[in-house]
């Protein structure tokens, strides 16, 4: 394996620990002080300045380089897990968290750019795969973790200190290795599209279009279960969240075992195509059956959140291999494009549930999201294999 990769991908470790050792506590920590429906706000606000961040970073980003803007950003990661696990200042962690939120998707571009630099266009479904497998086979363990160290404390801020205080050593380490090991990265020319080109020529591409809404579907399913299946499994089924996390670690487990196969499969068959309608199909039938499974049982619910983070690995797998093989690590600003999907989601997927659960309840959520679905599935018709650049 390229020495560079195995960095990136000893990086990716740790930032995957970092980060899901908090995502499925987050809007359960926020319970505590916000409303669901403020809840699904602050989740929106940090989407946009995530929207406002990629839009205006690429001259940041040609002027100091990739490693200097993930150091930077690790860097304030690390005083808002901090702060988050110290304050009990409603306001303070509200603020904090939207910071937090808007941070993630940078994080995602970073690497996004160094893997591109090392790739093989070839091997590009491959590198993809291991790269989910290993960012998503932290996933179980980091929710285990996160479960196991909750505490039961009559102070809110004492509850969750030691998943985020957990997650911010993490962060500092990765803060190191950026230091240590990613200093003879050097960036390539990135390309300067005007936005307005290059969103144009991504909404005439049939092929990118279609992958693209395929990508922002999966991300906006992934609004669902993060903010509101953990709110549902609490406060509907009245699960404990350490047994909520055992059903959501089993899940994640869906993600170990597809998801390098899947990437060399996509290389070898060329099948992003029925790998990612394959997978939104499990997905739509995975969200119609969750109001139905009303029984707060471990065993239950690990293999419904299986079956439906199975089909979410089949489509990341298929999406992520399928966009990497049109583009090289200079298209800086439409794997930016790209990871928009991200916090686009993270701006409808609250706001359309906060709009419903104004109407109704959690149930009726999910049924919403299994028929957003349906779109995603027709579009990806039009997804059309080629081996060589597409994109601006």
């Amino acid at each position: 394996m390229n020495k560079n990769l195995s960095i990136v991908y000893g990086a990716t470790i740790l930032f995957s620990l970092h980060y899901f050792l908090t995502t499925y506590i987050s809007s359960s920590f926020l319970l505590q002080y916000f409303s669901n429906t403020t809840i699904s706000l602050l989740y929106s606000v940090g989407s946009i300045l995530t929207i406002i961040a990629f839009l205006t970073i690429n001259p940041l980003l040609q002027k100091v380089g990739n490693n200097k803007l993930f150091l930077w950003c690790a860097i304030l990661e690390f005083f808002t897990l901090i702060v988050m696990a110290l304050s009990s200042n409603p306001y303070l962690i509200g603020a904090v968290f939207i910071i937090r939120h808007a941070l993630i998707p940078l994080f995602f571009l970073s690497f996004d750019i160094y893997l591109e630099h090392w790739s093989e266009r070839a091997k590009t479904g491959s590198i993809r795969g291991l790269f989910l497998m290993i960012f998503n086979a932290c996933a179980p363990v980091a929710a285990l973790a996160s479960g196991s160290l909750i505490v039961v404390s009559v102070n809110a801020q004492q509850v969750y200190m030691a998943p985020y205080l957990l997650s911010a050593a993490f962060m500092l380490s990765l803060v190191i290795v950026n230091v240590v090991f990613f200093r003879g990265f050097k960036d390539s020319v990135y390309k300067q599209v005007k936005t307005g080109v290059l969103a144009r020529e991504l909404i005439h591409n049939k092929k990118i279009r279609s992958v693209f809404v395929a990508s922002f579907l999966l991300q906006l399913s992934y609004t669902f279960m993060i903010v509101y299946v953990p709110l549902y499994l609490s406060s509907v089924l009245g699960m404990t969240i350490k047994d909520a996390s055992i059903a959501i670690a089993f899940s994640l487990v869906s993600f170990i075992l597809f998801q390098s196969p899947l990437g060399k499969f996509a290389d070898m068959f060329n099948a992003e195509k029925n790998i990612i309608r394959g997978g939104l199909w499990i997905m739509f039938f995975s969200f119609l059956a969750i109001p139905f499974v009303t029984a707060p049982t471990i065993l239950l619910w690990a293999v419904t959140l299986f079956v439906l983070r199975m089909g979410a690995s089949f489509v990341e797998v298929g999406t992520e291999s399928y966009f990497f093989k049109q583009i090289d690590d200079t298209n800086s600003q439409v794997i930016e494009f790209w990871r928009l999907s991200h916090p686009f989601a993270f701006v409808i997927g609250p706001l359309l549930g906060a709009i419903i659960l104004s109407y109704t309840t959690l149930p009726y959520l999910f049924f919403v999201a299994a028929a957003l679905l349906i779109s995603g599935i027709i579009l990806a018709k039009n997804i059309v294999y080629s081996n060589t650049s597409n994109v601006c």
